[in-house]
């Protein structure tokens, strides 16, 4: 019996959800961006990124790594112990973290405006621990709820950038929409969790699953810190070799790259209950399986970059002003970095079913240092253009080169280039259209009752 699509074992109600409210988010925030990017012209959104940046490193060394970990135990482990736990660790981490970023800030930064807004911005590090409860409905296909709390959270920051703007207030004033963000996006999520959640059941510290928890966590913890480390590298090094301009520039072209990355991640997070299952309770059907997400991830990664590629030169003035017109060719470039992302979130949640997070962790190590070393050389020569290849290169070799250094991840590349085909891109999208036409015969006024055909011989009548 030939296995059933993956696209047919996974409820897209939730996934729904969290794409509309996610394509929604980002949508607002790149009309409101574009807003803040006019006010405040590229020096000054360079200062602003270059204190984010900054805060956005500690903040991810906070979070620990645990999303994934609990979104797979929340299948048989009690929400109370799982939520418990889970928030007392990363309560302890984001204190740290906070200690030892304002630490940082009075030994390093010099600059009395730059000092405030970095401070200002890290009191975003403590609403971290109540994000577990996103990860939590994610887990148990309540994502609506996460959506929901995502868009008060929307609605809240744009506001007060929109009202900031029309104050015209200094760059100062900004620093707090972050903490405003979180906080209102935490907040949101802990009245859907006491309303719709298990919050008759006290949460509870249970030490076995902390150290559960953390053995499981640790490599997506450090993996997730180097990430956003490579990701944010490139905008501090700028800063240091150019000036305060160019990582406004430079922002704003990836502010625009960036902003559908949370396509890949989405769509990976809902198939790793169904893959986990697969992999331990049919490992022939599991590689299929896995190739289906590669080709998935691989056509949405060149569906967006393609276009975006093509039309930065357009987009960029028409989004930001003449005077970010020279962004639009760090966007053509840095735009197909998202591509060897997208793909690689794939070999991300292999890792997890298979429990071998520290490949992934070894993968993005080298990768940031790749980063690191392609920006230190590209930076100086070629100024932005450099960063953005520097980006790219090494993204592609995150995907393609370094899982060759061992035999467990090897074929994992070669279902990297198979996602490339455009035969398996054109089967997939036959898939998601028949599927597509089912569920509207299916919901339809007029369908048969139970969706039978009542003429199943297809002939006229």
């Amino acid at each position: 019996m030939d296995e059933e699509p993956l696209t047919r074992r996974i409820d897209s109600s939730g996934m729904v959800w969290s794409w509309a409210a996610e394509a929604l988010r980002i949508l607002v925030n790149i009309v409101v961006g574009m807003l803040l990017v006019r006010y405040l012209s590229p020096t000054d959104y360079g200062i602003y990124n270059y204190s984010l940046s900054l805060v956005l490193l500690f903040l991810q060394f906070s979070v620990l790594g645990m999303g994934m970990p609990l979104c797979r135990r929340a299948v048989f482990s009690p929400a109370n112990i799982l939520l418990g736990t889970g928030f007392v660790l990363q309560g302890v981490a984001a204190l740290f973290s906070e200690a030892v970023l304002c630490l940082f800030v009075f030994l390093f930064i010099e600059d009395d405006t730059l000092r405030i807004i970095i401070l200002i911005m890290s009191l975003s590090i403590l609403t971290t621990p109540f994000l577990l409860i996103g990860d939590y409905f994610t887990a148990i296909n309540k994502m609506k709820y996460n959506a929901f709390a995502k868009h008060a959270s929307t609605g809240a920051t744009n506001a007060a950038k929109l009202l900031l703007i029309l104050l015209g207030a200094p760059l100062a004033a900004f620093s707090g929409v972050l903490v405003i963000d979180l906080g209102v996006w935490a907040t949101g999520l802990v009245i859907a969790y006491r309303r719709y959640g298990s919050a008759g059941s006290a949460w509870q510290f249970n030490g076995n699953t902390a150290r559960d928890l953390l053995r499981e966590s640790w490599p997506l913890w450090l993996s997730s810190f180097f990430f956003v480390l490579s990701s944010r590298l490139d905008q501090i090094l700028i800063r240091h070799f150019l000036d305060d301009r160019a990582v406004g520039l430079y922002s704003a072209a990836i502010m625009v790259s960036e902003a559908w990355y949370f396509l890949p991640a989405i769509l990976a997070t809902a198939f790793l209950a169904k893959l986990s299952e697969m992999e331990s309770k049919q490992p022939a059907a599991f590689a299929s399986h896995l190739q289906e997400l590669y080709v998935a991830l691989a056509l949405t990664g060149i569906t967006i970059a393609l276009p975006t590629s093509l039309l930065a030169p357009t987009v960029i003035p028409l989004l930001f002003g003449p005077d970010y017109a020279s962004s639009a060719v760090v966007l053509s470039i840095h735009i197909w970095a998202g591509l060897f992302y997208a793909v690689g979130q794939a070999t991300y949640l292999w890792t997890i079913t298979k429990q071998k997070q520290n490949y992934y962790l070894i993968f993005v190590l080298l990768r940031a240092v790749t980063s690191l070393a392609l920006n230190m050389v590209l930076i100086p020569r070629h100024g932005l253009q450099g960063a953005a290849f520097a980006t790219l290169i090494a993204q592609a070799m995150g995907t393609f080169l370094f899982p060759l250094f061992f035999p467990s991840t090897r074929p994992l590349v070669a279902m990297s280039l198979r996602a490339f085909n455009p035969l398996h891109h054109v089967r997939l999208l036959r898939q998601v259209i028949l599927l597509t036409y089912s569920h509207l015969r299916a919901t339809s006024p007029t369908a048969p009752q139970g969706g039978v055909d009542n003429n199943p011989s297809g002939k006229h009548r």
